[in-house]
């Protein structure tokens, strides 16, 4: 049963299980809804589509089976369905943000990410890799066709908000995105590595002063090792990448407004 295991027997994937092919336009045009609680729509057990998006999880297909006997783990990125201890994270630990300029003095009014293409193994399943959270989040936001639906903003704090309404792909991607891969592609077989430049846009990497003139960063978490040898003074706000987002904390102390979106709980103390 692999990662239904972890689930109650009542719940979705336990009772319905998943599948690895998922609609995305169906996803875009389902009905729009507001986050109530976090911790809930993290739930992979009641929200099974989640475990196709996200590169960690697809990996294992179904799922592995359970560990007998069970040993306690000590880890610093989980799911709904691991039962690891959280640990303090130690990567990235800083308060340093570089320049950064009030909210209403940042020149950018766009939504930005760079980050590098982890995540998922490019390489021989174009489906696998093709539908990871990162190769998702660059195509979907540099997309030039068809129209999107969105919820208009409302001119009122009372009034209610209404239905979706469409636009045009290619006109919400240049108002409110600059969203791209960064560097040199990684995590890849040829002869992927040659083709990703081809298929998703790359950008040069952005400086942490750099990044902090846009009022608005997304980060939908993404750790790997090679970014803990990298230049500490380069900013990748990422997105579920191999593992928890080792730059949430710093982001939350700059100016900008911060987006998150991750399976990982992750929790941390302000003073």
């Amino acid at each position: 049963m692999g990662w239904a295991q972890a689930c109650e027997p009542a719940s979705p994937l336990r009772s319905h299980g998943f599948n690895l092919t998922v609609d995305e336009r169906s996803l875009w045009e389902a009905p729009k809804t507001f986050v109530w609680d976090h911790t809930s729509a993290m739930d992979l057990c009641h929200h099974p589509h989640d475990i196709a998006l996200n590169g960690l999880l697809r990996g294992y297909n179904k799922g592995p089976a359970p560990r007998y006997p069970p040993i306690p783990a000590f880890t610093i990125s989980t799911t709904s369905l691991h039962a690891d201890i959280l640990a303090i994270p130690y990567v990235s630990w800083s308060e340093s943000v570089g320049f950064d300029p009030p909210w209403n003095q940042k020149k950018d009014h766009r939504l930005m990410w760079r980050g590098s293409n982890t995540g998922a193994l490019f390489t021989t399943n174009l489906g696998n890799w093709n539908q990871s959270q990162r190769a998702r989040l660059v195509r979907n936001s540099n997309e030039n066709g068809g129209t999107l639906s969105i919820l208009a903003s409302k001119k009122h704090q009372d009034e209610a908000v209404g239905p979706a309404r469409p636009k045009r792909w290619k006109d919400l991607n240049e108002w409110l995105m600059d969203i791209a891969f960064a560097g040199n592609p990684v995590q890849c077989r040829p002869p992927y590595c040659e083709d990703l430049p081809k298929l998703f846009r790359y950008a040069s990497r952005q400086s942490q002063s750099e990044a902090n003139q846009f009022k608005y960063i997304i980060d939908v978490s993404g750790f790997s090792e090679r970014s803990c040898h990298e230049n500490s003074n380069l900013t990748r706000p990422q997105v579920d990448g191999n593992g928890w987002s080792s730059r949430f904390k710093r982001l939350m102390t700059t100016n900008s407004l911060i987006l998150k979106a991750t399976i990982f709980p992750e929790w941390f103390v302000f003073h």
